[in-house]
C-alpha cells in the first residue's frame, strides 16, 4: 500500500509510535504493514509537521531557535509580547501557540482549556507532571523543560542561526 493510502489517523498512530521511540521494523510489525509503508507515510507525515510548525511560526512573527518535526516541537521567541514562544504539534490536540509568561491561571478563562490541552501534551508524551505542580503556567514550563531537555537544548540554542530539525 502506498503512503497516500493510510488515513491521517494511522499516520498519526505511526508518528506517535515513533516519537516514542520505536523503530519503523517495529511499527510494520505491530500495525502488519511493510516497513517501506511506514517509512513513507512518517517521512510524508513529518514533512506535514515541519510545515505545521514552520508557517505557524512565521504566520505568528516568532523567530526560531530550533525545531523537531519527530517531536512536534518549535521553540523561538517572539518579539512583540519579548518572550519565549512554544508551538507544539500532536494528532490530539493539534498545533498549540504557547507564550511563556508569569499568568494568574486562576482568574484566566482558558484555565480548563489550557489545562486539559497541557494534560494531554504531557500524557501523549509520557511525561509524569510532579504532583506540587498545579497551574497551567507551571505546567507548561515543566512540559517544555522535559521536551528540550529530552532533544538536548539548552539556553545556548537561543540562536535564530540554530534553525534545524531532528
Amino acid at each position: 500500500m502506498s503512503a497516500s493510502h493510510y488515513s491521517s489517523k494511522r499516520w498519526g498512530m505511526f508518528w506517535k509510535e515513533r516519537r516514542k521511540g520505536e523503530k519503523v521494523s517495529a511499527i510494520a510489525k505491530k500495525y502488519e504493514v511493510s516497513a517501506q509503508a511506514v517509512y513513507k507515510a512518517l517521512n510524508s507525515k513529518n514533512s506535514k509537521i515541519e510545515d505545521f510548525l514552520l508557517s505557524t511560526a512565521r504566520a505568528s512573527r516568532i523567530r526560531i531557535y530550533k525545531f523537531s518535526n519527530i517531536e512536534g516541537f518549535l521553540w523561538g521567541y517572539s518579539p512583540a509580547f519579548k518572550a519565549d514562544v512554544y508551538i507544539t504539534y500532536s494528532p490530539k490536540t493539534g498545533t498549540q501557540v504557547w507564550h511563556e509568561h508569569k499568568g494568574d491561571c486562576e482568574y484566566c478563562d482558558a484555565f480548563t482549556e489550557c489545562l486539559w490541552l497541557l494534560k494531554t501534551e504531557a500524557e501523549e508524551r509520557k511525561l509524569i507532571i510532579p504532583s506540587e505542580i498545579k497551574s497551567p503556567t507551571e505546567i507548561a514550563l515543566f512540559l517544555f523543560d522535559s521536551i528540550k531537555d529530552k532533544l538536548r537544548w539548552n539556553e545556548s540554542d537561543r540562536t535564530t542561526s540554530n534553525q534545524t530539525s531532528n
